[in-house]
Parts: C-alpha cells; sequence; structure tokens
C-alpha cells in the first residue's frame, strides 16, 4: 500500500487534469453556442436590411462619438500640460519643454511608423 501522501497527490493532479478536461469542454460548447447564434443573427439581418441599416447607423454614430471623446482626451491633456509648464519656475519650464517635445517626437515617430 502506497504513501497516505502519495495517494492524495496523486489524486490531486488527477482532479486537476479532469477540471481542466471540464474547462476546455465548457469553453468548446460556448464557442459552439456563439457561433450557432452569430449565424441566426446574420440569417436574421438577411431577411431584414432594414434592421443591418439600423445597426450600421448606430455603429457610424458610436465611433464618431469614440472619436470626438479621444479628441476632447487630448485637448484636456494639452490644456492640462500648458497649465502644469506655466505653473514652473521659468528656469524649469525651458527644460520640461525640451523634454516634452523630444517625448512627443519621439512617440508621434514611432505612431505613424507604426501605421503607415
Amino acid at each position: 500500500m502506497g504513501d497516505p501522501e502519495d495517494i492524495i497527490r496523486d489524486i490531486m493532479k488527477n482532479t486537476g487534469s479532469t477540471i481542466q478536461i471540464e474547462n476546455l469542454m465548457m469553453e468548446s460548447f460556448r464557442e459552439v453556442l456563439k457561433d450557432e447564434i452569430k449565424n441566426r443573427m446574420q440569417e436574421s439581418l438577411e431577411r431584414n436590411p432594414e434592421i443591418k441599416k439600423e445597426i450600421s447607423e448606430a455603429i457610424d454614430i458610436l465611433m464618431e462619438a469614440r472619436l470626438k471623446e479621444a479628441l476632447a482626451l487630448m485637448k484636456l491633456a494639452k490644456a492640462s500640460t500648458k497649465l502644469g509648464v506655466e505653473s514652473t519656475p521659468p528656469d524649469v519650464r525651458k527644460e520640461m519643454i525640451k523634454s516634452f517635445t523630444a517625448l512627443f517626437e519621439k512617440e508621434l515617430g514611432e505612431l505613424l511608423e507604426n501605421t503607415l
């Protein structure tokens, strides 16, 4: 007869692998279910182009709103940076401006390289 600790360790290992298999099966089932729901929704959209158009218009409005939000956040960042610079002593201000400029040039350059 084996050591009780070895028996417990074996049970724990087997339980862990069983749970992993159960999780994998549940995830797979969810994926199959999602695919079926997507198929049914796509069929409904094909039968009713009015709904498809309505969804498309709503997505356009949402995208525009998100872009306006991003623009507003950038303007806030710009204004808060200006405020921070204005609030510093003149000798520190010049160094801050150089640092910010270098940082933005680098970030903008990387963004453009990755985008284009």
